[in-house]
């Protein structure tokens, strides 16, 4: 709840409404670090599924391969007729 009423305008006008409308009593600073928080939280987890988009991306164009396919009786590896 902090950090929304933190997100839609300044920190001290969040706080009067935590008092107004939750009845809570919280400082600016209070109002402003949960902001702040939940702001890094959210840019953290953007990164990261940026990140795993441009992987899966990456991987899809250079047409993924296994390095070593299963051979025919499940192990990895070639066969091979001697």
């Amino acid at each position: 709840m902090l950090a929304m009423v933190g997100q839609q305008g300044a920190f001290d006008q969040g706080r009067q409404q935590m008092e107004l409308l939750a009845g809570l009593s919280v400082t600016t600073k209070a109002v402003e670090r949960a902001a702040e928080a939940i702001g890094a939280d959210i840019e953290m987890r953007q990164q990261r599924e940026l990140e795993q988009a441009l992987q899966t991306e990456l991987t899809d164009s250079l047409g993924a391969t296994d390095s070593h396919p299963l051979r025919g009786d499940g192990r990895h590896g070639c066969s091979r007729r001697t």
